[in-house]
C-alpha cells in the first residue's frame, strides 16, 4: 500500500473523497472516479495522481452515459508512463481520448488484462492493433460504439491475444462476419457482443457456437510471459 501523503491530499482535497475512501483506494492500488466527476476530474489531477502513485494497477475513469471531455490523451499517456503496472483501465465515454493515448497504454503497460473503450469515438484500428501486438495477455476488451474500427482490428486481437475471453463490438458498424470467423480461433472466448454491426446470420450462428462451446481450464496468471517456441500459451492444450 502506498503511503504517499501528497496522494492522500489529492484524493481528499481535490477529488473530495473521505479519508477512509481514499485509504481504501490506496490499499487496493485501484482508483474509481465514477462518483467524483462532479468535482471535475481533469488531466492535471490525473497527471498528479500518476506521478504520486506508480503502484496503481486499476483505473476506472468512466462516466455514466455522459461524455467526459475533460480527460484527454495527455492524462492517459501520463498514467501509462508513470503506472506501467496497470492491468485494468476503463475509459468508457472519454470521447477526447484518441489513438495516441491507447497506443501509449499498449507500449508501456505490457501486463494489461482489461480495457474498456466504449464510446471513444476517435479510436481507430491503429490503436487496437497496437494493443493486440503489445498486450498479449489481454482477456477483455470493450470497443462498443467505436465506429471507426474495422475487421482488421478484431482480427489482430484474435491473432495476438490467445487468452481473449470477452469482447464487445456492439455498434461498430464496419464489423462483419470476417471478424467473427477470426474470433472463432480464440479457444478461451466466452462472450462476444455484436449488436449494431454488419454481422449476418452466419456470423450470429458462429457467435452462438463460440459462446456455448466448452472452454479449456483458465490460463495461469501471467501465462503470456512464459510462451513455448510455438508462441502458444503454455497450458493451452489442457483440455479434458
Amino acid at each position: 500500500m502506498t503511503t504517499n501523503p501528497n496522494l492522500l491530499l489529492i484524493l481528499t482535497e481535490d477529488l473530495g473523497m473521505s479519508e477512509n475512501e481514499a485509504q481504501g483506494h490506496m490499499a487496493r492500488n485501484a482508483l474509481t472516479l465514477y462518483h467524483h466527476f462532479d468535482n471535475v476530474v481533469t488531466d492535471d489531477i490525473l497527471i498528479a495522481i500518476s506521478e504520486n502513485w506508480p503502484e496503481l494497477t486499476s483505473v476506472d475513469l468512466r462516466r455514466a452515459d455522459l461524455e467526459s471531455r475533460n480527460i484527454t490523451d495527455t492524462a492517459v499517456i501520463a498514467l501509462a508512463t508513470n503506472c506501467a503496472g496497470m492491468t485494468n483501465i476503463n475509459l468508457n465515454y472519454c470521447s477526447n481520448v484518441t489513438d495516441a493515448g491507447v497506443i501509449a497504454i499498449a507500449k508501456n503497460c505490457p501486463g494489461l488484462e482489461v480495457i474498456s473503450l466504449s464510446m471513444c469515438k476517435n479510436i481507430t484500428d491503429a490503436a487496437i492493433i497496437a494493443m493486440a501486438e503489445k498486450c498479449e495477455g489481454l482477456s477483455s476488451i470493450d470497443v462498443s460504439a467505436c465506429r471507426n474500427l474495422t475487421d482488421n482490428a478484431v482480427i489482430a486481437l484474435a491473432d495476438g491475444c490467445a487468452g481473449l475471453m470477452w469482447i464487445s463490438m456492439s455498434m461498430c458498424k464496419n464489423i462483419t462476419d470476417a471478424a467473427i470467423i477470426a474470433l472463432a480461433n480464440c479457444d478461451y472466448l466466452q462472450h462476444c457482443q455484436r449488436v449494431g454491426t454488419k454481422v449476418t446470420a452466419t456470423g450470429r450462428a458462429l457467435i452462438k457456437e463460440i459462446n456455448s462451446r466448452p472452454k479449456p481450464p483458465p490460463l495461469e496468471k501471467g501465462w503470456w510471459m512464459d510462451m513455448d517456441d510455438g508462441r502458444e500459451p503454455r497450458c493451452k492444450g489442457m483440455m479434458n
